[in-house]
């Protein structure tokens, strides 16, 4: 087992200069749990998006054969239903739409971006509801919790030529659930991973 080290940031998000940094908070990682066979997840798409039910730990997602199948921990696999090849990119910003309950982002082939609205238990959707077209000019969405400090969690895209978008939330339905995009900044591109 490693420990890994975090050092918290100053007042008001502020990074601590080097020579004045807070206490460091170490944690160690407890051994992993084997979910499935050795090879049992071999032609799926698994998605890792925030907490779709009360409990507040992430449900991982997979999409297997066009379905959508959520898990719990201790649980198989529940299916959420069928469609779910439809889509390249899946996201689990958090709660987006005001309600309390994790809601779960969808980009189709074309470029349309879907927000599914979570009932809360992470057995279904209380609904689908599309949120415009262009999100193919982006090649990765991430929820990234809260970025802006307001209570609200906020969404992240990367262009191929390495910009990066915050969509912040607005918390003002399911019609347009995010402010303006807000440049972030460029050389996003140098990474080949972004979740």
């Amino acid at each position: 087992m490693g420990s890994w080290t975090h050092h918290r940031s100053g007042p008001a998000g502020r990074a601590l200069s080097p020579h004045r940094r807070a206490p460091a908070t170490t944690a160690t990682l407890t051994a992993r749990d084997q979910i499935g066979e050795v090879g049992g997840w071999a032609g799926a798409r698994a998605h890792f998006p925030g907490s779709l039910d009360v409990s507040g730990h992430a449900d991982p997602l997979e999409v297997y054969l066009d379905h959508l199948y959520t898990y719990e921990y201790g649980n198989g696999p529940s299916s959420l239903g069928g469609g779910w090849d439809a889509f390249n990119a899946l996201t689990g910003p958090g709660e987006l739409t005001g309600d309390g309950k994790g809601d779960l982002l969808a980009r189709s082939s074309g470029g349309t971006l879907c927000l599914y609205r979570g009932d809360g238990r992470s057995y279904g959707f209380a609904g689908r509801t599309g949120l415009g077209s262009g999100w193919n000019a982006y090649n990765a969405l991430a929820g990234a919790g809260d970025l802006t400090g307001d209570g609200r969690a906020d969404l992240l895209a990367v262009t191929p030529s390495g910009t990066l978008y915050r969509y912040a939330a607005t918390h003002t339905g399911t019609a347009n659930p995010f402010a303006t995009r807000a440049n972030l900044g460029t050389g996003w591109n140098t990474y080949t991973q972004f979740h």
